[in-house]
């Protein structure tokens, strides 16, 4: 009987020492994640030092973005000489694609390049 309480003694002492390794580790893996975001996040985006709270850069407009992008009408152009230029050297000629059919233009992308179009 003694032997008994002596080995469940002991099992239950090695068990809280690997139940305190584990949260050991755990913690110090938990702790490194935590170092590598706050590492991450400092240089995505710096602290200003006088208002103690990261610097955040602006959004980009939609305008700022559309801008520069070529428009629909560069596009169109483009392919235009695209076709001349296959034309001139006798290769096989892609085609516009005509309105209404899969990847064609929309009316409604030609009225949004209207707005956005260049004034002459």
């Amino acid at each position: 009987m003694k032997d008994d309480v002596t080995i469940t003694l002991f099992l239950a002492a090695f068990a809280l020492i690997i139940v305190s390794w584990a949260w050991y580790n755990y913690c110090a893996r938990q702790t490194q994640k935590y170092k590598d975001l706050k590492k991450a996040f400092a240089e995505d985006f710096p602290l200003d030092k006088a208002k103690k709270r990261p610097i955040l850069k602006k959004a980009t407009t939609k305008e700022t973005v559309m801008a520069t992008k070529p428009g629909l009408y560069a596009n169109i152009h483009a392919k235009q000489k695209r076709i001349e230029k296959e034309k001139a050297e006798g290769k096989p000629v892609e085609k516009m694609r005509k309105p209404g059919t899969n990847g064609a233009p929309t009316a409604k992308a030609f009225k949004e390049s209207a707005k956005t179009a260049k004034k002459k």
